[in-house]
């Protein structure tokens, strides 16, 4: 129910909105469905002017009043300070990060290291019968280890993926469910979310802030990680560690660059995208992230520009680059050196030998996902063309293994197993 209806003598003066729907004035009959349905409380319109919910105004009642700024959960709270706090919040994230990766450069994890060298060696050794035993047990302690990775990478990939969905399908999760989801939007780098109402109160905050930053999310973590690997080398030198040292540190932070590029790229991608998505609201064209900023004016147009430049280095060019870069090392036959297998292992390594690709897969994958759910308009169609993309998908996933890998299951082709049966 858009609006209320039920007496005799309404105008479209007097016309009442139900509880989640807006107008933008009196003479208007075109209602529009609110952000949250708490924005547009049931109201009949006051001096021409839709009532909102308190302290908010605006189109879809999505903005707040002077003085007030939204807060992680979407609602105008009264700003009480000056923005001093959020300076404070992000040097101490800048040097607790610092840290942080400088620890996991020195400590890392020394079992997995172990394993992986001592395997090696044993494998060197094979013929020797003493050390059969241990180099069994070896391969088992670094598989379970290996295979934790993976499962947690999986877990990482779901979590990052849901969060996702959940801000661009705007979903409205019970109390319980919106506080883990929430907890999780870390795992995206969402330090806006972090720094909250401090920062959006001392900055006319807009989505503009949350695209620059996620342009320059990898570099800057990049640059952070390599200070961390700089001082981490310093600090090798002073107490006089051994080469061995050096090559292990310099591994671990190659590990960390290829891990911290693979955390933040679908994030990144999300927002690249959502740059483009605009909808129109009484004749004219809002961005649908932030109703505070009109597309294709001259602004918008060189943010969508800068975006369509930044789909090519981040979007395409990440998966691209992993791909030619394992497919180098495949051809070259170095995918099981210990190095190798330290460095960029996690990528390949819970896949069978012939698909080491598949994770570059994963990854536009997660774009699609993305991308078909931020421009499909919101709707139950939406939806079921979301539930179309994702089977064809997998479809076009099989069929592939199919003709990449022949099977019994595969003899008649792989499109009669997604069939109804006949009998």
């Amino acid at each position: 129910i858009v609006y209320i209806c039920d007496t005799s003598g309404i105008t479209i003066q007097t016309l009442q909105n139900n509880d989640g729907y807006w107008r933008s004035d009196s003479q208007s009959t075109n209602f529009y469905k609110c952000r949250q349905k708490e924005y547009c409380p049931q109201n009949i319109l006051v001096n021409n002017t839709v009532v909102c919910l308190t302290h908010h105004t605006g189109i879809l009642c999505d903005m707040c009043v002077t003085g007030y700024a939204k807060n992680n959960d979407g609602f105008c709270e009264k700003c009480s300070s000056t923005g001093s706090s959020t300076y404070t919040i992000l040097t101490f994230s800048i040097l607790s990060y610092i840290l942080i990766i400088c620890i996991t450069l020195i400590y890392g994890n020394k079992h997995i290291s172990k394993n992986l060298n001592l395997k090696y060696d044993n494998e060197e050794n094979s013929d020797e019968n003493s050390d059969s035993d241990v180099d069994l047990e070896v391969n088992d302690d670094t598989g379970s280890i290996m295979d934790l990775q993976q499962k947690l990478k999986i877990v990482l990939s779901y979590i990052q993926i849901s969060t996702i969905l959940s801000i661009n399908l705007n979903i409205k999760w019970p109390e319980f469910m919106g506080r883990v989801v929430d907890a999780f939007k870390s795992l995206n780098f969402e330090m806006f979310d972090f720094v909250g109402l401090d920062y959006r109160c001392s900055t006319s905050f807009d989505y503009y802030h949350i695209f620059i930053f996620q342009l320059f999310m990898i570099p800057i973590l990049f640059s952070l990680t390599t200070l961390s690997y700089f001082l981490t080398k310093y600090w090798g030198t002073y107490k006089q560690k051994e080469p061995q040292f050096f090559t292990t540190i310099h591994n671990r932070f190659i590990y960390i660059l290829v891990l911290l590029t693979f955390i933040t790229y679908p994030s990144i991608s999300n927002t690249i995208l959502r740059i483009y998505k605009c909808e129109e609201i009484n004749d004219n064209w809002y961005l649908s992230s932030d109703l505070n900023i009109t597309c294709f004016d001259t602004i918008w147009n060189s943010y969508a520009i800068t975006a369509g430049f930044f789909i090519f280095i981040y979007i395409i060019g990440i998966p691209t680059f992993f791909y030619y870069k394992l497919k180098y090392l495949k051809d070259h036959d170095k995918l099981g050196d210990d190095t190798i297998l330290y460095r960029y292992g996690f990528m390949y390594m819970g896949y069978k030998e012939e698909m080491w690709w598949f994770e570059i897969l994963e990854l536009t994958r997660k774009t699609i996902l993305s991308a078909s759910i931020i421009y499909l308009q919101e709707s139950p169609t939406r939806i079921v063309i979301s539930m179309f993309i994702c089977l064809m998908y997998f479809v076009l996933l099989d069929i592939f293994h199919c003709l990449l890998s022949p099977s019994k299951e595969c003899a008649e082709g792989p499109i009669p197993r997604y069939s109804l049966p006949s009998q």
